[in-house]
């Protein structure tokens, strides 16, 4: 039989059929396939780490294909869903809420209005009355009301009876404290009749809101002060003594002391103000006990009850005690 591969091939360099598939059965070791990863380049262009990833690529290439085309999708949707609300929005707007808008534009702010919200309101005078003092003195007392709530008041006074005046003094009120001032062994040949307040050189002071935000509060915490163990004796009545005593027991219940506290003890009859008295007390440490033991000159007086009056700057740092 004549062989026409053999008369092409003149390098006579061909292999039987049956000697190829014994070459191909010879490349599978116990029937397993290649392993790639130790696969060795000769070129050296590229190592079996390559060949790993690019034969990943080439098994999964349909399918990053899908997972690409799906997150275009979705972004498209999103940025289309997003337009579609924004648009909605600015259309509901351009209808139904800048005609209001431009309306609101138009109407002015009354800032004389504002301006008055913050302009503090006046002192309140309550009373003024004119009572024994002593042997020919008299004192004029008069209840003041600072009805604002972030303002402490600052202020000249004095009491004028018609061409006679008593001295100048200056005086404050906290926010919303409500206390009598006076102008005390006044003679009594003048201070008589109809007395006239009269204030001078008021000044206000606000508190911010930034360091006290609650000013009723923060000024009860200071003022804690109890009275205790009072007794009145009339003159005469202990063992022949020429004046009235009013004693007590006086307690600084806050946590707080004081270097120069002043109060006003009014002496009441039944809830009537009867007199008025002034008393200073120095050093006055937190949670102290002061025996107290005043004296009144004033003949026929009776005092059924008596009511504390602190007339303390708590906003000047100078009236503590240092730690």
């Amino acid at each position: 039989m004549i062989n026409f591969y053999e008369q092409q091939n003149r390098n006579h360099n061909y292999q039987p059929i049956e000697e190829k598939n014994e070459i191909v059965n010879s490349h599978k070791i116990n029937g397993k396939k290649p392993n790639f990863e130790k696969y060795d380049d000769p070129t050296g262009e590229f190592d079996s780490k390559q060949l790993k990833w690019g034969m990943w690529y080439v098994q999964n290439k349909i399918l990053l294909r899908r997972i690409g085309i799906g997150a275009l999708f979705v972004f498209i949707a999103i940025t289309f869903g997003f337009s579609l609300w924004k648009g909605g929005f600015i259309l509901y707007y351009d209808f139904f809420q800048q005609p209001a808008a431009e309306i609101d534009l138009t109407r002015a702010t009354n800032y004389n209005v504002l301006n008055q919200s913050r302009i503090p309101q006046q002192m309140q005078i309550m009373d003024i009355q004119i009572l024994p003092g002593g042997v020919d003195k008299n004192d004029v007392i008069a209840e003041l009301v600072n009805p604002n709530e972030r303002y402490i008041v600052y202020f000249d006074y004095y009491f004028d009876f018609g061409g006679q005046q008593s001295p100048r003094q200056k005086g404050f009120l906290l926010p919303f404290e409500v206390r009598p001032i006076a102008a005390m062994g006044l003679d009594s040949g003048w201070a008589v009749g109809l007395a006239n307040l009269m204030v001078e050189n008021i000044s206000w002071q606000r508190i911010s809101n930034h360091l006290i935000s609650d000013v009723k509060r923060w000024q009860d915490e200071r003022l804690i002060f109890s009275i205790s163990d009072f007794v009145f004796k009339q003159t005469g009545v202990a063992g022949g003594a020429s004046s009235n005593i009013i004693s007590f027991k006086l307690t600084n219940e806050s946590s707080f002391s004081y270097k120069d506290a002043v109060f006003y003890v009014g002496l009441y009859q039944n809830g009537s103000l009867v007199g008025l008295m002034k008393l200073p007390v120095q050093d006055f440490h937190s949670l102290e006990v002061r025996d107290v033991d005043l004296r009144s000159f004033v003949s026929n007086l009776v005092v059924s009850e008596i009511k504390l009056f602190p007339a303390i700057d708590l906003y000047d740092k100078a009236v503590y005690l240092q730690p």
